[in-house]
């Protein structure tokens, strides 16, 4: 996973998206709106770790 920084009309946001293939083809998938601060590593790897606990569920 890895953080986006994406802008929109002068707005920058922040996204948590995951990369997989689907039938052979790379595609990326947004996983978590982050808001419009940027993300601290720190709080990155949290969001994850509750995103693969939930996963599990």
């Amino acid at each position: 996973m890895f953080v986006r920084k994406k802008n929109v009309k002068g707005h920058t946001y922040y996204y948590l998206v995951q990369c997989h293939r689907q039938e052979g083809v790379p595609r990326q998938k947004v996983v978590k709106y982050l808001g419009s601060e940027e993300p601290t590593p720190k709080k990155v790897k949290k969001i994850e770790k509750q995103l693969k606990s939930n996963a599990k569920k």
